[in-house]
């Protein structure tokens, strides 16, 4: 049994390889490369964009609770192409693929919410101006006499333009596609160019980073706007196929991924270094071989850091007939450094069930969490964020129970090949919203919003997907029952003891191997492949007592 799973693995990993130097390129590779039409797509992605417009903006100023209203689905069509794609050689004789990403997302109002529009306005909190006074926040005394003008000159601008409300300053009108991958913020540059010693005490940009975490490309990637990422081509070893050994340019990550980042500014985002290893696949592909008892390593650009993905009580799923294996994230993942003081080092300070992110949101006081608080620890039942023991969801109005099948992150991987044929990543963005207290002198302080109920406020909330195409499962299915048909052929073999079993084994990893690199063109069919499997399908080792059906 032992050498069948090797034989199979082998042949499953022929699939799943990222080879595109061998005639069309294998299975695997066409699937990663993208780049070609829809009608000969492998893969079909998206990026849903739900969106939460805060109706009360006047009334949270004088301490309402924000009332939420949910705006969605955005669907955005996921065109991912990769480019300058080119091969080498690690000493150990593992081959890896270099390349750089190109996406762009088109919006697709037919499976959206009915009239959408990427210039669809939301009503939502000022996150770089939320980002800015938290950055300013220490109290007088902490900042040195020079910092300190800086926040008293910052402080003074912005009530010289906001002569008689905050209210526009801490919200603004936003689009739909501004939100999910990123502007120039209009106040922020007019800032620094009123006060150009702010980015001396504050790192801050007119540019900023979409909450998908992803930037709408208009341009294809060159050497000058982005690095190579380079992942593990599976060959000749099949098992960590797709598994990061650099990510856009670092092997240890020293930026945040939505970030800008300067040479002489990089420090690394995580304590230690075992934290800040870009390790993992990109969630398409774990190798040949996936067991229920595995642990799914991914790199997450989102939250800059790998998460590890469990398959919970053995729990199957099916996709279009091909029977899969479904993975969602580890629990420990989500959990309070409280409960689980390991998760101290991810300064995991808040609830079970929220992480924190504010390290990668320039001060801004931002956190993470599966969308509508699925699973976060006293959202419904009490909570320690913030103090008091109220529920998180006391403190807003509006529509946010969560439902697992809606709102949790999931993998169907298909256990053979370990290919992902299913996946829905979700996440939503939340913001901590409480007064700002800034220090203007050596013994003066002032305060912004002053009568607003802390609260944590969620933003928007995402759903990345991908699912195999009708061609990718055809050819999925062909494979598998090619591998199948080689082990009852070698289970065959190995039973009568027949003295020809090496040539036998041999020819079979012959038929298996061309048949697996077979074109996937209609009407293309691999001849050595049919008769093969003809042969198995029909034979007594595969029919029933009544000479009809599998075993």
């Amino acid at each position: 049994p032992a050498a069948l799973r090797g034989l199979a693995d082998r042949q499953a990993g022929a699939m799943v390889a990222l080879d595109g130097e061998t005639g069309e390129g294998t299975f695997g590779y066409r699937a990663w490369a993208g780049g070609v039409p829809a009608d000969e797509a492998l893969a079909e992605m998206w990026l849903k964009g739900y969106y939460f417009n805060i109706e009360n903006p006047e009334g949270v100023m004088r301490g309402d609770k924000p009332l939420l209203r949910e705006m969605g689905p955005y669907h955005w069509v996921w065109h991912r192409e990769q480019r300058d794609v080119a091969w080498r050689k690690d000493d150990s004789g593992e081959r890896h693929v270099r390349y750089r990403t190109y996406e762009h997302y088109s919006l697709d109002p037919s499976r959206s919410v009915p009239g959408a529009h990427a210039d669809d306005n939301v009503t939502t909190v000022n996150a770089a101006i939320l980002a800015a006074l938290s950055l300013a926040g220490p109290i007088a005394g902490q900042l040195s006499p020079a910092e300190e003008l800086v926040v008293a000159e910052l402080v003074s601008e912005l009530q010289r333009r906001f002569p008689k409300r905050f209210t526009d300053l801490l919200f603004v009108n936003r689009t739909v596609a501004q939100l999910a991958f990123g502007f120039d913020d209009p106040l922020i540059a007019q800032l620094l160019a009123t006060i150009p010693m702010i980015s001396s005490l504050l790192p801050l940009g007119a540019g900023i980073p979409g909450l998908s975490g992803h930037a709408n490309m208009t341009e294809i990637p060159t050497e000058e706007s982005e690095d190579m990422s380079e992942q593990d081509a599976g060959l000749p070893h099949a098992k960590g196929v797709g598994n990061y050994t650099m990510w856009k340019g670092y092997e240890s990550i020293k930026c945040c991924a939505s970030l800008p980042c300067n040479a002489d500014t990089q420090v690394p985002v995580w304590p230690t270094p075992e934290q800040n290893q870009v390790t993992g696949s990109d969630g398409t592909m774990f190798g040949p071989g996936v067991r229920s008892t595995d642990e799914l390593v991914v790199w997450a650009e989102e939250v800059n850091r790998s998460s590890t993905l469990v398959n919970v009580d053995g729990e199957r799923s099916d996709v279009d007939g091909v029977p899969t294996l479904r993975f969602t994230i580890k629990h420990d993942d989500y959990l309070s450094a409280q409960v689980y003081p390991a998760n101290a080092r991810w300064f995991a300070y808040g609830p079970s069930g929220v992480m924190n992110a504010t390290r990668c949101g320039l001060g801004l006081p931002l956190f993470l969490s599966k969308p509508h608080f699925l699973d976060v620890q006293g959202a419904f039942n009490g909570t320690e964020l913030g103090g008091g023991d109220a529920p998180l969801l006391s403190r807003i109005h509006g529509d946010v129970m969560p439902d697992r099948a809606l709102h949790d992150t999931m993998l169907d991987v298909e256990p053979t090949s370990g290919a992902t044929l299913n996946g829905l990543q979700r996440l939503q963005a939340n913001v901590w919203l409480d007064a700002k207290v800034l220090a203007t002198g050596r013994t003066k302080n002032v305060t912004l919003f002053e009568d607003i109920s802390p609260a944590l406020v969620p933003l928007m909330w995402l759903e990345k997907g991908g699912v195999a195409t009708p061609l990718a499962l055809k050819q999925v299915k062909k494979n598998l029952r090619l591998l199948k048909a080689a082990t009852v052929v070698l289970t065959t073999t190995g039973v009568l003891g027949c003295v020809l079993c090496a040539a036998g084994l041999a020819s079979v990893g012959r038929l298996v191997w061309r048949a697996l690199l077979a074109p996937r063109e209609e009407g293309v069919e691999n001849e050595a492949s049919e008769a093969l499997l003809d042969s198995v399908e029909n034979s007594p080792q595969t029919r029933g007592p009544g000479g009809g059906g599998h075993a």
